[in-house]
């Protein structure tokens, strides 16, 4: 968590970091996981979003699990080994086609 804290105060201040972290963090991540959301939502398992904008949703909350957690927030410090499966019911369950 320290090295990500340290990252991202820089992402914050500097420019020219922030650009060079989205295009060599960001930008790949996105790109690995647009494609799968687009095949999810052409076999309807999730709702008719843009799948650009679900892949930066997605990061979005992430992100801002790991920025609470990097400020100590007590009940993610608890619960921080649950978070993934717990986050991906959320984010999939909240975007999921619905079955009826």
């Amino acid at each position: 968590m320290d090295l990500f804290r340290v990252v991202m105060s820089e992402v914050l201040v500097n420019r020219e970091f922030a650009a060079l972290y989205h295009k060599q963090v960001v930008e790949p991540a996105l790109i690995t996981i647009e494609p799968v959301l687009k095949t999810w939502i052409v076999q309807r398992k999730l709702k008719g979003f843009d799948e650009r904008l679900i892949a930066r949703i997605l990061a979005g909350l992430t992100l801002g699990m790991i920025v609470q957690r990097i400020m100590n927030d007590a009940v993610l410090e608890t619960l921080w080994d649950t978070l993934p499966q717990q986050l991906t019911d959320v984010m999939l369950g909240g975007i999921a086609q619905s079955k009826s």
